[in-house]
């Protein structure tokens, strides 16, 4: 598990004793509805995380919006009224007291604030989820864009690039240069980096800096004398971390829009 899901974990679970707490601590009526109160703050939290685990994602994110209906209803049905029979020896007692004193013989009557209260409850449940639901998906979108993203900048590594350098290592090995071993290296240590050491949000700078010394050593070989290249860089790289490949289409940019082949 890692740190942001164990935060996530503690996070709900000081939730659910807060949401829980509230008909303990601050009960509407006397403490012998206390049993009830908690029972519809009860229900109204399993709906939550059904409503946010399985519902939304399962009706509302693939738009069946009538199964998703019908079931909010019969699930507003259960919530608001399976709670009400929640009920002691004196509860039934206040029931009986409770009709004499407004003088109302309605079966639902000395309930009215507790269906009040479970509509409430219902519907914050039914909106907190859908809210929550709705934010961690776009956040998970966010997510996969940028990785997409990643994934195509790694795919920057440009053919012609590729093939001109091996041409270029092709060229040195026939003249059995010093170059040609070298530059093989070279070229198999930035292939390894981007297949194997970018998956992550961020990697060393100093891995990020070799990878562009190797991708500017290589072409210079391939340039040969037909291009100068003036290239440094300042400051201390260690101990520091950056988005991967986020640099080199610059690099790379300045190659393709800097060199004319046609002259020096």
């Amino acid at each position: 598990m890692t740190l942001n899901n164990k935060y996530r974990l503690l996070f709900h679970c000081l939730g659910i004793i807060l949401f829980l707490s509230i008909p303990l601590a601050f009960p509407s009526y006397s403490s012998t509805f206390r049993g009830k109160e908690l029972a519809s703050y009860t229900s109204a939290l399993i709906f939550f995380y059904i409503n946010y685990y399985y519902l939304v994602p399962t009706f509302y994110f693939n738009r069946k919006f009538t199964h998703y209906i019908i079931i909010l209803l019969l699930s507003f049905i259960i919530i608001t009224f399976l709670p009400l029979f929640v009920i002691t020896e004196q509860h039934s007692t206040d029931i009986v007291e409770w009709r004499k004193i407004h003088n109302l013989d309605g079966f639902l009557a000395p309930y009215y604030s507790d269906i009040k209260r479970n509509i409430m409850l219902f519907a914050t449940a039914v909106f907190a989820s859908i809210a929550f639901r709705i934010n961690d998906h776009l956040k998970q979108l966010n997510k996969e864009k940028i990785n997409a993203e990643l994934s195509y900048l790694k795919a920057q590594i440009n053919p012609h690039f590729l093939f001109n350098t091996l041409n270029s290592i092709y060229s040195l090995a026939i003249v059995k240069s010093d170059y040609a071993a070298s530059s093989i290296v070279r070229l198999s240590g930035m292939m390894r980096y981007v297949l194997s050491e970018t998956n992550e949000k961020f990697v060393s700078l100093e891995k990020e800096m070799n990878y562009i010394d190797s991708y500017i050593d290589l072409q210079k070989m391939r340039l040969g004398e037909t291009a100068l290249v003036n290239y440094s860089f300042n400051g201390d790289i260690s101990n520091k971390m950056i988005a991967p490949l986020l640099l080199i289409p610059f690099i790379e940019n300045a190659f393709k829009h800097g060199v004319n082949p046609e002259e020096p």
